[in-house]
């Protein structure tokens, strides 16, 4: 076997690994990771949105504790909501959102628009989740604004 075949291979069985670890853990992770100090917050949705988290992998790449992912090769989600302020900011943010929802919503529609510094030459680069469902997207979000 060549070297870059090996290599290959065990990158690979690592993000099997890691998916599955991440979606063994999912439902403790909601239970305990969800936010219950705003009166208008919907379990159902936050739940759905993690769901949507795990089943698209997003924590192969990206850190987020309440779907038990600890991805390494994009951004963090853990405190997303908080982070998004600060990248609307930016200098170098380019996009149209000016809300942090608005700002979530774009990175999921469009990651190209704004590459966070730290991952602008990672072979890692994310892909547009245009193709799912309205109402996966906006779960989605809805959990990731959560995300302080």
């Amino acid at each position: 076997m060549m070297p870059s075949q090996f290599i290959t291979m065990l990158l690979s069985a690592i993000i099997v690994i890691t998916f599955t670890a991440c979606t063994a853990s999912s439902q403790s992770a909601v239970q305990s990771a969800a936010p219950t100090t705003d009166s208008a917050y919907d379990q159902a949705r936050y739940e759905r949105g993690v769901e949507v988290y795990l089943m698209n992998a997003c924590g192969t790449c990206h850190e987020l504790a309440a779907a038990g992912s600890r991805g390494m090769f994009a951004p963090m989600h853990s405190h997303i909501a908080t982070v998004a302020e600060q990248r609307l900011n930016d200098s170098q943010y380019r996009g149209q959102a000016t809300t942090v929802e608005a700002y979530i919503r774009e990175s999921i529609l469009q990651p190209d628009v704004f590459i966070v510094a730290e991952y602008e030459g990672s072979p890692h680069q994310m892909h547009s989740f245009a193709d799912l469902p309205p109402e996966d997207i906006d779960a989605l979000v809805y959990m990731l604004l959560q995300q302080r």
